[in-house]
């Protein structure tokens, strides 16, 4: 039997450079970017929700006496309902024909 020609180490990255697929040659089309749209602008409105009740955090405080573990059960509870809603939303919506 007779081995393969050996590559010089010069030669080994290129091969499997070029074997691996390049990210520009992947392109979304049709229902993969629409979803992927879609979980894009859930997770930012997620995040500004966030942001916002953070923001807010300090006023809450003074405005209802919350001690820091009232503070606490505001985020998770903000955060449970923000999150209930669109899991809601999703399971609500219409599923796609097979």
């Amino acid at each position: 039997m007779s081995s393969p020609p050996e590559r010089s180490a010069t030669e080994a990255p290129a091969a499997a450079a070029e074997a691996a697929p390049k990210a520009t040659d992947v392109r979304l089309t049709g229902a993969a970017a629409m979803t992927l749209g879609v979980i894009v602008s859930c997770e930012l409105v997620l995040m500004l929700d966030a942001t916002i009740m953070n923001v807010a955090l300090p006023q809450i405080r003074g405005g209802l006496g919350f001690t820091p573990a009232g503070l606490s059960w505001v985020t998770r509870r903000s955060s449970g309902e923000t999150g209930g809603v669109s899991l809601e939303r999703v399971s609500a919506a219409p599923s796609a024909p097979s």
